[in-house]
């Protein structure tokens, strides 16, 4: 891409009252954020200085590329994706820095103007925060699930989907799950013991004896018909998936 300002030469420069952000900060921006609100930012200073091919250039390429990557963390092990992903934010920020450095060293030189990184960073601070609140909202919700009718059953790498489809054919069986416009959500995993059965309920269903016992009921059935005798727990929880009572 050609950063010139040939088409500029004129000899009051027509862009000194724009501010372009410093690409120095977008490496502090890439490795505190990733790369993604550097790709934003270079690309504002693109569409600040009438560079409107490279602003578009910019935003679908890295953008496409963000969206990419953490559709591929999904598939590698958390500890390497986090090292491909931090790699990637320090080298893609470089990058970005790198190219903008000679333009933004040109607008000073004209006459342009210098704009703050307060704006931005609040404005990541603020998504960074809202990111946090809804991992530390669904850490309890597990991964994995499966959807019969209007029902829907989670399950931890734990159990199979074997497993799983099994286990959904018992409960359409015990006629907990069915085609009747009421979800019902469970949950199924095993720790070392046992494994461990739970129904997502609201908080005035949590005392109610009739449901605790069909519970227990269900949970005996299911280690029967499909867990071959193995022992399982039964928990009530909310949607949330926290514990909210265990069914003794």
């Amino acid at each position: 891409m050609d950063h010139t300002f040939n088409h500029t030469d004129e000899a009051e420069y027509t862009h000194s009252n724009v501010k372009l952000w410093n690409p120095k900060g977008f490496i502090f921006i890439g490795v505190i954020f990733s790369f993604l609100p550097v790709a934003v930012l270079s690309s504002l200073n693109y569409g600040k200085l009438g560079l409107k091919k490279e602003r578009n250039y910019n935003l679908f390429v890295f953008g496409a590329l963000f969206v990419l990557l953490i559709a591929m963390s999904s598939f590698i092990q958390s500890n390497i994706a986090k090292a491909v992903f931090y790699g990637f934010n320090i080298a893609l920020s470089s990058y970005m820095s790198n190219k903008q450095l000679e333009l933004f060293k040109k607008h000073i030189e004209r006459g342009g103007k210098k704009s703050s990184y307060v704006i931005p960073v609040v404005i990541c601070l603020i998504i960074t925060g809202l990111l946090i609140w809804a991992i530390i909202y669904s850490i309890h919700i597990p991964d994995k699930s499966l959807k019969i009718d209007d029902d829907e059953i989670f399950y931890t790498e734990r159990i199979t989907d074997a497993e799983v489809k099994e286990i959904g054919r018992f409960l359409k069986r015990a006629e907990l799950f069915g085609n009747d416009n009421l979800a019902i959500s469970v949950g199924i995993d095993k720790d070392k013991e046992s494994y461990i059965f739970s129904l997502v309920v609201i908080d005035e269903a949590v005392n109610d004896l009739e449901l605790a016992e069909y519970m227990k009921y269900l949970g005996n059935e299911m280690s029967q018909e499909v867990l071959n005798n193995q022992p399982v727990k039964v928990k009530l929880r909310d949607e949330r998936f926290q514990v909210i009572k265990d069914i003794q």
